[in-house]
């Protein structure tokens, strides 16, 4: 009688145990906080300039509308020369690769809203995160009333093998032309700047 008794004995012990180890499995699991929520900010799509830039850029060429160059050294003395279709194109390349919303780019970069009431339009600004990409900052003009795209303005920094640091601003006004302006800074703090624009008539 007594063996059986120690042994009821140990398997109440045994089920207790069993039941006082699940009951604190589950109380741990309980504890545990719910998975973070990831959101992908690369599906947010960005506004498509370059498409837009696309279009004027076909629209001039098919049109055959007359281009000029005006350059500006640091001399600030303009040149202006009228330009080829092949050149027109190459300083074009300049604007169509620098597209944020391309997915090798746009990780990198923050999309920010705002509307200026200086100029009564609708800003959206692009900025970079990655300190080490040349393209920092892209902003894209919008009409205040009609949405319509007015201008696109880009900023690049970027150093050359021989430690010169170069800094490029790109403006493209619709319907009327594109700037560049370029400003070399060398080691010793000399610098150089220069200015392109290109324009268009009817």
């Amino acid at each position: 009688i007594f063996k059986y008794f120690r042994s009821m004995k140990k398997i109440v012990f045994a089920f207790f145990t069993i039941a006082f180890l699940f009951s604190c499995k589950n109380k741990e699991e309980k504890k545990l906080p719910p998975p973070p929520i990831v959101v992908n900010e690369d599906t947010v799509p960005f506004y498509p300039y370059t498409n837009y830039l696309k279009l004027e850029i076909d629209s001039i060429i098919n049109n055959k509308l007359p281009l000029f160059k005006t350059v500006t050294d640091s001399t600030n003395k303009p040149t202006t020369t009228k330009i080829s279709v092949a050149e027109f194109k190459i300083l074009t390349a300049d604007f169509l690769e620098k597209d944020v919303s391309n997915p090798t780019y746009k990780k990198y970069f923050k999309e920010t809203v705002f509307r200026d009431l200086t100029t009564k339009s609708i800003i959206m600004n692009y900025s970079n995160k990655n300190d080490t990409m040349a393209i920092k900052n892209v902003d894209v003009h919008l009409d205040g009333k009609d949405s319509r795209l007015i201008r696109v303005d880009m900023k690049t920094i970027f150093s050359k093998p021989d430690g010169v640091i170069v800094t490029e601003n790109y403006a493209w006004t619709f319907g009327k032309e594109f700037q560049i302006f370029r400003y070399e800074e060398s080691k010793n703090g000399k610098g150089n700047s220069s200015t392109q624009k290109i324009t268009w008539h009817k």
